[in-house]
């Protein structure tokens, strides 16, 4: 997991982390001609979509032709694939919620583990520094 992406979220509630809405198009919104063939058509949807969910997504649907921006999404296709293309990102969008879900309770996971790892180093250090201290005293010069 992204170190980064850790940080960014170590303050947070693990509730704060899962409070995310699961996107949806909801309605298209415009259509223009790309080039001679295809067409870039643009749907709103449910919520925002972050870096981490459009990364996902990505990897998922695998071209640059559908991208979301904001809480918008375009998808540059032959009108003629349209319906079958918007089928497929449907199906795309469901598993990439389901693993954008699946990585939240992952950082979830660490960011305890790694909350429960300073808290030991921490009594680790008092207890190194008090060791250290009795056996000072008890120092003969």
């Amino acid at each position: 997991m992204d170190q980064g992406l850790i940080n960014r979220h170590k303050g947070m509630s693990a509730e704060n982390i899962m409070k995310v809405k699961e996107i949806a198009l909801v309605a298209p919104t415009t259509s223009k001609r790309k080039n001679d063939e295809e067409f870039e058509f643009t749907f709103t949807t449910t919520g925002f979509t972050d870096p981490e969910w459009r990364d996902i997504f990505k990897k998922h649907y695998g071209s640059e032709k559908a991208r979301f921006h904001g809480s918008e999404f375009t998808l540059t296709c032959k009108a003629t694939d349209l319906e079958s293309e918007i089928s497929r990102v449907k199906l795309l969008i469901m598993s990439t919620n389901e693993d954008y879900q699946k990585k939240r309770e992952e950082l979830i996971r660490i960011i305890e583990e790694n909350k429960i790892a300073e808290k030991e180093a921490a009594i680790n250090k008092n207890l190194e520094e008090s060791e250290v201290q009795e056996m000072f005293s008890n120092f003969k010069v």
